[in-house]
């Protein structure tokens, strides 16, 4: 999709991709939220499953987040080292930094309550995969270099 070692853009779109070209592949949005600065985009898909994309009213899209359910123990832990996996082999030589918290709890993930992994390139562009432990879901959040601090 990109090339390795950088993170381009989300859902097969490039960075700065227009509202316009992301309305032509996904369609109407569940909700489109907007203010001086971004718009947001969201593609609600089942109680636990979407696309957020935002949007810079210059640039074109900044940044994305892909959230999807999760389950609880193993199940949870075997999604996570899927979804990092993927991500490792589309992204070539970038090594994720991954922390996790211990805990005991049946809702945890694989025995962790939070659990975080993060891809980061050369120029700034980041993939931040997290487990929500509340939700039960999973979140796969992209932003580009252009994201304001």
């Amino acid at each position: 999709m990109w090339a390795q070692n950088q993170i381009a853009g989300f859902a097969g779109f490039r960075w700065g991709t227009t509202r316009a070209a992301i309305l032509a592949r996904f369609g109407k949005p569940t909700e489109d939220l907007s203010d001086s600065t971004v718009e947001r985009l969201n593609y609600v898909q089942g109680p636990d499953s979407g696309y957020l994309f935002v949007l810079s009213h210059k640039p074109g899209l900044i940044a994305g987040i892909r959230i999807l359910p999760r389950g609880v123990g193993d199940q949870c832990s075997a999604t996570v080292r899927a979804d990092k996996a993927r991500i490792t082999h589309a992204l070539g030589s970038l090594t994720p930094v991954e922390t996790r918290t211990p805990v005991v709890s049946a809702s945890s993930c694989g025995g962790f309550e939070e659990w975080d992994v993060l891809w980061r390139d050369g120029e700034g562009n980041r993939i931040l995969l997290s487990v929500d432990s509340v939700k039960h879901r999973l979140y796969i959040s992209y932003s580009s270099h252009l994201v304001p601090n």
